[in-house]
């Protein structure tokens, strides 16, 4: 029987220092970077823990690579924030980057992305009260048009098992196909190409990610990128659990977007754990195939499968979905995977009808009529690079000057989650149903104890000196299992001690 699907997005955010007047030297990206994340709500003693990142270790070879050199004390607190949601905010390269809080469902993991952008634009616009003749500006979105790349990273918990036979002829089997396909509904939609395309035109495209990719599996993800990592860092019991660790989807404006793209990925991850995926559908170059599709907003290409067949994206999607309903007969869903299976469902047939039936809900549908509207109703030459900036400013998630935001203020797309005041308390709530929930409260309540945090656990000073308390399980930790003994534990050590969780002493901790 499949193990939950926990999840969390890692979110790079463009950043862009305009000057208006030629006061101070132009910030650069990093400047820029770690003068937003300082303005970020933190805990001003605690420190990301780096002993359990290894973001080079390969699931691929068997040699063991050596943990993340970490950044001295000082460097860490400029770069890391550990927010009172679960969440961690922080400097990656010379971008902001959010990682959401360990999430359960596909709407918990819209909530809390939705989070990080307010969150994001808040610190912004505090940065921007420090600033004299320039102005910070962030975008959500994977590319700049000059060959700079954005990621939108998903972790899903995965069996170990499982985990491994992906490398073994499964995930090309399985899972690959789906993942290609899956950008007609999840894709952000793109003005041009990075590429040389054999002088064939191609003035829009669906993915703006798709370009970006070379091979089939990699540990890397700023070069050689793969359509699945082989990142071997499940920030959990390796025993037990492995983080998939997918980076070849698209960051979206539209919620409707982000709920199924995670969700349709957390059932298929499900239906191949119970090996439920019973139709080869391997395709004969799926990193040709990727671009394939992205080229053609039409929906209409067909892709070579290995055996032979040509498929349309839609029709790859549409067996998968067959797939579903047959696997949802025998293993009764929950209500969100009940709603997920009707919208996939309405999803593939007006992808079949005609991709403009979704304009109100799919980023590069919106995207496409928006750009089409300029174009055609204001006379731009469909070539100018205005349509480039135009497709930027989609991504601006200031809500006064995004179009994205523009259009959603005006009713041109479909309302899909709660209004920003809505959302304002998830900046200080974690998601009830996985360990973020118990590292949320430890921090709220124990802060002063604690030294470093990571997504596995945390060091903390007790009587008997500095500790280590792992949290191996994704799963647990949640509201209902620590909320009552939460409200009985004035320390920390009781609570711990309640929960009967494993604690170390450091020499017992770095075995």
């Amino acid at each position: 029987m499949s193990i939950p699907k926990i999840v969390g997005l890692e979110q790079e955010y463009a950043i862009m220092v305009r000057q208006h007047r030629r006061i101070e030297p132009l910030l650069s990206p990093s400047q820029a970077s770690l003068l937003l994340v300082g303005q970020a709500p933190e805990a001003n003693h605690l420190l990301w823990d780096y002993g359990e990142e290894f973001p080079l270790r390969d699931a691929l070879q068997v040699d063991p690579t050596p943990p993340v050199t970490p950044p001295s004390d000082m460097e860490n607190r400029l770069i890391n924030r550990l927010l009172p949601n679960g969440a961690r905010l922080y400097v990656d390269h010379a971008h902001p980057e959010f990682s959401t809080p360990e999430c359960l469902t596909a709407a918990e993991v819209v909530t809390f992305d939705q989070v990080g952008e307010i969150l994001l634009q808040q610190c912004c616009a505090q940065g921007n009260r420090q600033l004299r003749g320039q102005e910070m500006a962030l975008f959500k979105n994977n590319s700049d048009h000059q060959g700079n790349a954005y990621g939108c990273h998903e972790n899903y918990l995965l069996e170990a098992q499982t985990y491994s036979q992906l490398f073994l002829g499964r995930g090309e089997r399985e899972l690959l196909p789906f993942l290609v396909s899956r950008q007609i509904y999840c894709g952000a939609g793109k003005v041009g190409v990075e590429e040389e395309t054999g002088g064939v035109p191609v003035p829009y495209q669906i993915s703006q990610r798709a370009d970006f990719f070379t091979t089939l599996y990699s540990v890397r993800t700023t070069s050689a990128r793969p359509l699945i990592n082989t990142r071997d860092e499940p920030h959990a019991d390796r025993r037990r659990f492995r983080r998939l660790h997918l980076i070849l989807g698209d960051a979206n404006m539209s919620a409707h977007a982000t709920y199924l793209k995670v969700g349709t990925t957390q059932i298929v991850l499900r239906m191949l754990e119970d090996q439920a995926i019973n139709r080869d559908l391997s395709l004969e170059d799926p990193v040709t195939a990727l671009k394939m599709i992205s080229r053609d907003p039409s929906c209409r290409v067909t892709v070579r499968l290995r055996d032979g067949r040509r498929l349309r994206a839609v029709e790859i999607q549409e067996a998968y979905l067959e797939m579903a309903h047959r696997y949802f007969a025998a293993h009764p869903p929950s209500p969100e995977e009940a709603d997920l299976l009707r919208r996939w469902t309405t999803v593939v047939e007006q992808l079949k009808t005609d991709p403009m039936l979704l304009r109100r809900q799919i980023d590069w549908v919106i995207k496409w009529w928006l750009l089409e509207w300029q174009s055609k109703g204001k006379g731009i030459d469909p070539h100018s690079p205005r349509l480039r900036q135009l497709d930027i400013q989609y991504h601006n998630i200031d809500r006064q000057k995004g179009l994205y935001h523009l259009l959603e203020r005006e009713g041109q797309v479909d309302p899909f989650s709660p209004s920003p005041e809505a959302l304002e308390p998830y900046l200080h709530t974690p998601p009830p149903q996985s360990r973020a929930y118990l590292r949320s409260q430890c921090l709220i309540r124990y802060g002063e104890q604690i030294e470093r945090m990571s997504w596995g656990g945390f060091w903390f000073r007790s009587a008997a000196g500095p500790c280590y308390c792992a949290l191996p399980d994704p799963r647990r930790g949640t509201q209902e299992e620590c909320a009552a003994l939460l409200q009985q534990s004035p320390r920390l050590e009781t609570l711990l001690d309640e929960l009967g969780q494993e604690i170390a002493s450091p020499k017992q901790a770095r075995r």
